[in-house]
């Protein structure tokens, strides 16, 4: 809390300090420069998440554009092309010695499932191969969104934490690795 014998003070300190900059030659403002031509203003790049409601006919589905406005994570699902090229943009030579994996390339917390008789991802309709960091970005934004929705922002690097940790652990435990099948004479 500033008092007013501290408010008085600190105006004479910065006044004293104004005079001996007035005064001090090697202080002395530099003569104006005339105003610079401002640089052209060229508009930003277009979002590469962001889907062209003119390029896609929603007046066909109108419920699929409702559902794409629900939730940020709703928006996210329908663009896993999209995203999945952004990332190989993003990171692009940090990924080129990555050795190719097969992918879900739709990786997110609703294609996850847990049941009696395991827990994993579902629904492999966009199955491609390439670098396992395209569906660990994918499940790791969908945690993300997902937490934010919850309120639960606070819990968003723990809960990321332990789907890196849950990866590690199957690729080490190698068990559901199918063996590859004999050639065929």
């Amino acid at each position: 809390m500033t008092t007013p014998a501290r408010s008085r003070a600190l105006t004479l300190a910065l006044a004293a300090l104004a005079a001996t900059l007035a005064s001090c030659e090697t202080c002395a403002p530099a003569p104006p420069t005339p105003p610079e031509t401002p640089p052209e203003v060229t508009p930003p790049p277009p979002d590469p998440l962001a889907i062209d409601i003119t390029h896609t006919d929603f007046a066909r589905n109108p419920d699929l554009l409702r559902r794409l406005r629900s939730s940020p994570h709703s928006y996210f699902r329908f663009i896993h092309r999209e995203f999945s090229t952004e990332v190989c943009e993003e990171l692009g030579d940090s990924m080129r010695d990555a050795p190719p994996v097969n992918l879900h390339g739709d990786a997110h917390l609703e294609q996850y499932a847990v049941t009696d008789l395991g827990r994993g991802l579902t629904d492999f309709d966009g199955a491609t191969t390439g670098p396992a960091v395209l569906d660990l970005a994918r499940l790791g934004v969908s945690v993300t969104l997902a937490c934010e929705a919850l309120g639960w922002e606070s819990e968003i690097e723990a809960l990321f934490s332990r789907l890196l940790e849950g990866y590690l652990e199957g690729l080490e435990a190698g068990e559901d690795t199918p063996t590859p099948p004999e050639p065929s004479a």
